[in-house]
């Protein structure tokens, strides 16, 4: 079990004096070309190599995340316009359809810039608080957000919604990427 190896950075085992005031064993040097193979997680000046289970898990996870926000960005153009055409309310069929149109683009363009801000955002966020427990953060922002879209009242709502969910989609793209 690899996840046993624990090692000083850096290419050498760890001597026989640190091994007595840690309590912790060093891998052999034939085994150390094996561990540096595998992701560390850095803490208290040691690195421990992280589970084959736990990469799988972090992969699903991440797996998921894109499956859903691939499904959510294929199901909303699908339900904008009749969305829009029933905010909008009233009015002659050819002015509808430049509303719904002019609205649809910038409900579109704050979609993108959440994206992308939240990429940045969540990113700093997670070097603070590690990654996980911002990815699980973004995640709850992108779900709370999208769900909220269903009580909007006007194309505005549609798309501050819509900005805010992607900033946590952009997050869970992010985080995801430096996870897996």
């Amino acid at each position: 079990d690899m996840s046993a190896f624990t090692a000083r950075e850096g290419p050498t085992a760890m001597t026989p004096s640190d091994r007595r005031d840690t309590g912790k064993t060093a891998a052999p040097a034939s085994a150390m070309g094996a561990v540096s193979n595998i992701p560390l997680e850095y803490g208290g000046g040691h690195v421990s190599a992280i589970s084959s289970k736990g990469k799988w898990m972090v992969l699903l996870a991440a797996f998921l995340g894109w499956m859903f926000d691939g499904l959510e960005m294929g199901i909303f153009p699908l339900v904008a316009r009749p969305a829009l055409e029933n905010l909008l309310g009233a009015m002659d069929p050819a002015t509808l359809a430049r509303q719904v149109q002019k609205w649809h683009g910038i409900i579109d363009a704050l979609f993108l810039l959440g994206a992308a801000s939240g990429g940045l955002i969540f990113g700093w966020f997670g070097d603070r608080i590690g990654r996980v427990k911002a990815m699980s953060i973004s995640i709850l922002v992108y779900s709370l957000f999208t769900g909220l879209c269903y009580f909007a009242q006007s194309p505005l709502q549609i798309g501050l919604l819509r900005f805010i969910s992607a900033i946590g989609m952009g997050g869970e793209w992010s985080l995801g990427v430096a996870l897996v």
